[in-house]
């Protein structure tokens, strides 16, 4: 009974926010791709409501949203890979570049902790931490062949994988080294910590997501089959659904347990997705505890 007035809570809550622009132009409810140019707005049947062009941008990958409403990707301008702040306009607020080697490495490698004010972002062989204003607060060792996919843990520690070789290695808040696991995968790019406290993966080889229970296990698979280049990035909405995107910027929906429930394209290369919930503050706050208070991308 008590999941049943938890659930009629947390629709009811979806309904007093869901379309209503917060960040500037983003809308609440909806759920946000990156492509080579800018970003693409969905409703949640995965219908494209806008597309934004972002001035200069010539590759796009990876996206988060902040707590101040705005989007955070990575992105090539100006001949280097940057990561961004933008808002729902499509005006960049602020960038840095990004040691990757001078080229745009795919996938999902970018994440924001709302509680301590960091970004995370995978760099070439390395993982960066950074604060609000872009500032480099920690780097790894290039103990990574090809980091990809991160995600903060609720207790700040980090979570990345390597595309190459099936290793998700595990950090300290301040990234010291924790540990090593090996999770397999055919070129590991996105993930996302579900509400549960379980990671999310994708892989990019054979398109699979996959579910991981921290700290050993067990991986499950919730979709296979897709095939090569099919999934790039995976996100949860607040009900439990799944949404992920593959290089083509095709966006599926599907139940929590993996069953299909939508898809929807845009033809531009995109492979950044992320579900928007207005920070805590706003007219949303309410709406976002009842939600389990959304830790990531939102």
């Amino acid at each position: 009974m008590l999941a049943i007035l938890r659930a009629g809570a947390a629709a009811a809550a979806i309904c007093a926010w869901a379309g209503a622009a917060f960040g500037d132009g983003f809308v609440a409810g909806r759920i946000y791709s990156s492509y080579d140019g800018g970003f693409v707005e969905w409703d949640t049947d995965l219908h494209v409501t806008r597309s934004v062009p972002i001035s200069g941008l010539g590759g796009a990958s990876g996206i988060v949203f902040n707590s101040a409403g705005n989007m955070v990707m990575i992105g090539y301008r100006q001949n280097a890979p940057r990561l961004l702040e933008v808002n729902g306009l499509g005006a960049i607020i602020r960038s840095t570049e990004l040691n990757t080697g001078g080229s745009l490495l795919r996938g999902s490698y970018v994440d924001f902790n709302a509680a301590a004010g960091r970004y995370v972002v995978a760099e070439g062989r390395r993982v960066r931490l950074l604060d609000a204003d872009f500032n480099t607060v920690a780097t790894t060792a290039d103990v990574f062949t090809r980091a990809s996919g991160v995600a903060f843990a609720p207790d700040g520690r980090v979570y990345a994988v390597d595309q190459t070789n099936g290793t998700l290695r595990i950090f300290s808040a301040g990234l010291s080294p924790l540990g090593t696991v090996s999770i397999g995968g055919w070129v590991r790019t996105g993930m996302e910590l579900a509400d549960n406290g379980d990671l999310l993966l994708t892989a990019f080889g054979d398109g699979t997501i996959q579910r991981w229970r921290p700290p050993s296990g067990p991986l499950t698979t919730l979709v296979s089959g897709l095939g090569y280049g099919n999934l790039s990035d995976v996100d949860q909405l607040p009900d439990g659904r799944i949404v992920s995107i593959s290089a083509s910027n095709t966006l599926k929906l599907y139940t929590e347990s993996g069953q299909l429930l939508a898809t929807g394209s845009f033809a531009a290369f995109g492979d950044g997705v992320a579900y928007f919930v207005p920070a805590p503050g706003s007219a949303s706050a309410l709406a976002v505890l009842l939600l389990a208070a959304r830790r990531r991308r939102r």
